[in-house]
């Protein structure tokens, strides 16, 4: 059954009376689907939509949310939001932002972008910027 839907994936757009869709929807919310280890997003509305193969870009984000993983779950990594930061640097939280907009914070290393939200990664903090971190803090 899935052969067939890849067959008419490939063909172009799929109308809306195909019930394989929502036969092999994940988690209900018919916007991403898999088959056949590919994964599909649905574009478009109801009457008229395309899947598109998604893959390669979910793997590499997978991949990349490990490598973050690995990299912020070592020992003493803590991450800190902006206004942790700043009382980190006793500063205002706005001068916390200037700093990143200009380029004294390297994302990856200082912090990292998560959601929207940015997170920053005391460790590097302290040992780049040598601040001093008691039992407390």
């Amino acid at each position: 059954m899935q052969k067939g839907w890849i067959k008419k994936q490939k063909s172009g757009n799929i109308g809306p009376s195909e019930e394989l869709f929502d036969s092999l929807i994940g988690r209900g919310d018919k916007k991403t689907l898999a088959a056949d280890s590919k994964i599909f997003l649905k574009t478009g509305d109801d009457n008229n939509f395309r899947l598109v193969d998604i893959t390669d870009q979910y793997h590499a984000l997978i991949k990349k949310v490990d490598e973050l993983e690995k990299k912020l779950t070592k020992e003493g990594n803590v991450l800190l939001t902006v206004s942790e930061v700043s009382e980190l640097f006793r500063c205002h939280e706005q001068h916390v932002r200037n700093m990143k907009s200009k380029g004294k914070f390297r994302e990856g290393r200082h912090y990292i972008n998560f959601g929207g939200k940015v997170l920053f990664v005391k460790e590097n903090l302290c040992k780049d910027f040598g601040l001093r971190v008691g039992n407390g803090g």
